[in-house]
């Protein structure tokens, strides 16, 4: 999510975001091109650096180094390339498992197979939206637009999950 909506704010005069997905040999490659605005050499090479933006007063920088950690993590890698006014594209490439992923039964008939309450506080509807269709299924959402309105409403309620976006225009609640 984070290389498409990196991608789509390399856009600014619009442009098209390639995804390709290819089986390669015991690996899939996933890549994600833009047409955009590009990144000179020295943005390039600090891209997936913990804290590095170049969104002024808009991003956290974490966005890619999350993208980097999760991918090396699972064992795979990625690499940007980019061209200033060319655009950029990203190449994850993802160990395919040897076996299929056995889904063990509970033990018990009586799992706790608990539901929650969730707090989402996302200023942008598109994120918003995505978030709750994922976490829907049998859990209570409640979304706000901004920090201040999901501040005022923890002192009267309580939730088991918060999911705040860190970079809120308005402030984050806490």
């Amino acid at each position: 999510m984070n290389l498409i909506l990196n991608a789509v704010d390399a856009l600014p005069d619009g442009g098209s975001i390639n995804i390709r997905a290819e089986n390669r040999e015991g690996s899939v490659r996933i890549t994600v091109a833009d047409t955009g605005i590009g990144m000179e050499e020295e943005t390039r090479r600090r891209v997936f650096e913990p804290f590095f933006t170049t969104k002024a007063n808009v991003g956290t920088g974490l966005g890619l180094s999350m993208v980097y950690g999760a991918i090396t993590r699972w064992g795979g890698s990625i690499q940007a390339e980019s061209e200033v006014g060319r655009g950029s594209t990203f190449t994850n490439d993802l160990h395919v498992a040897d076996r299929p992923i056995e889904h063990k039964r509970p033990e018990t008939d009586h799992a706790d197979l608990r539901r929650g309450r969730i707090l989402i506080v996302e200023d942008e509807d598109f994120v918003r939206g995505i978030l709750e269709r994922i976490l829907n299924d049998g859990n209570e959402i409640v979304t706000y637009r901004d920090g201040m309105s999901a501040l005022a409403a923890c002192r009267q309620d309580t939730f088991d999950v918060a999911l705040i976006d860190l970079g809120l225009p308005t402030g984050n609640p806490g």
